[in-house]
């Protein structure tokens, strides 16, 4: 009787997670506004009923599917700020503007491998983030998970700017947080040939106006 419970608790799960995935795959595609149980059914090559069955409303299958989400891709986060903060061993005594130069240069090399890696190499990913984040009119319970998700990642900037020197690095992690999306969707939605000069030039220009050196 166990085996026959864990069997069926187990192609349930293998169900749900196809349904999870085949609404990502929509949303990394075209958006929210692409959703609805019968698309999710049909991508999942499951039965309708199923999409239903597993999560009720919509809402809560979208709801769902932002989880799944935030959960697969913690990984890449993780990397990323233990990357980060390998980039920015400052001395407590602060640094000279010779220093910062060349700290805030790494600093742009890393973000632009990150941009290009969103653009070329994680595209489903940076198109499901970019739909969920910027959406509209998104029910509550998922407008604040969101929310949670960016002011996480805002605060993990606003880290970077405190040690830099920052005067307001609130609002500093606001600026470059939004720098790197629009630079990351700009080369994701524009099909031109990723341009990492560029892109180094903007956040070195852009770290140049926030940061000061500290003698």
């Amino acid at each position: 009787m166990s085996g026959t419970v864990d069997k069926k608790a187990a192609k349930s799960e293998i169900t749900r997670g196809k349904i999870l995935e085949a609404a990502l795959d929509l949303i990394a595609d075209g958006g929210l506004a692409a959703l609805s149980h019968r698309t999710i059914a049909s991508r999942a090559e499951v039965r309708l009923s199923l999409t239903s069955y597993y999560f009720g409303s919509l809402d809560n299958l979208i709801e769902a599917a932002f989880d799944r989400f935030v959960e697969q891709t913690q990984p890449y986060r993780d990397k990323v700020r233990a990357n980060i903060d390998q980039q920015c061993q400052l001395s407590e005594g602060g640094v000279s503007a010779a220093q910062l130069d060349i700290l805030t240069s790494q600093l742009a090399d890393f973000l632009t491998q990150h941009i290009q890696a969103g653009v070329t190499q994680r595209r489903r990913e940076l198109g499901v983030e970019s739909h969920f984040v910027y959406a509209f009119n998104v029910a509550e319970p998922l407008a604040a998970k969101i929310q949670a998700f960016t002011h996480m990642q805002l605060q993990m900037i606003e880290s970077v700017c405190q040690r830099f020197g920052s005067d307001m690095p609130w609002q500093d992690a606001h600026l470059i947080l939004a720098a790197i999306s629009q630079m990351e969707f700009a080369h994701a939605n524009g099909g031109r040939e990723f341009d990492a000069e560029f892109v180094h030039q903007c956040l070195k220009r852009l770290f140049a106006s926030l940061f000061n050196a500290q003698t």
